[in-house]
């Protein structure tokens, strides 16, 4: 099992690999959609970066301050937050 620091800093490469992967989205959306692509359809996708990229800044932070169990707790909230948000915008 790893120690509390390694999984904080295992948390901030999780969220960037969800902001990585909500802004891949967007590319694909517009490789197969094209030019009829609307904001409607990436909004979701590009709000989802944003927040996931927020979060790893407030992660990457408490990690720097040693509050490493409060970067974790951020961390599960932010991914639930997102998992809802995915949900209730996208079906």
């Amino acid at each position: 099992m790893p120690s509390i620091r390694r999984m904080t800093q295992i948390s901030v490469g999780l969220l960037l690999v969800i902001v990585i992967r909500s802004l891949g989205e967007v590319l694909r959306l517009h490789y197969t959609v094209g030019d009829r692509l609307t904001d409607a359809q990436v909004g979701p996708f590009v709000i989802g970066a944003l927040v996931a990229a927020v979060a790893a800044l407030a992660v990457a932070t408490l990690h720097f301050l040693h509050l490493d169990k409060t970067g974790i707790v951020v961390t599960i909230s932010t991914v639930v937050a997102l998992l809802i948000y995915k949900v209730t915008t996208l079906g």
